[in-house]
């Protein structure tokens, strides 16, 4: 019950996520389709996001994390360093926020 809970929830995850890096790579681009190369980093971001969601998903099933907690440690330090973190791995860091609220 559980794998298929969480294969579930990781499909819904995968397809929200790859929709966001495919409309990031569209509105960069210009275009709908992503290069090769665009292809590669869209996958591999979407995997990290899913991995991150299931993780977050296991840790506050088990009481180790509280319902929102993850998202807001994010929110804490994307502000915080703003002056010391380069834009593009805070934009990261923020669309990873916001898919642990959806």
């Amino acid at each position: 019950m559980f794998h298929n809970q969480a294969s579930s929830s990781a499909a819904l995850a995968e397809d929200r996520a790859k929709h966001r890096w495919l409309a990031m790579g569209s509105i960069l681009s210009g275009e709908a389709k992503l290069s090769p190369e665009g292809e590669a980093i869209a996958a591999y971001g979407t995997a990290t996001m899913v991995a991150f969601k299931v993780l977050v998903a296991c840790l506050q099933r088990n009481g180790a994390l509280e319902r929102g907690e993850f998202a807001e440690a994010l929110r804490i330090f994307t502000e915080g360093a703003e002056s010391e973190v380069d834009r593009m791995p805070l934009a990261i860091l923020h669309d990873l926020r916001m898919a642990m609220l959806d």
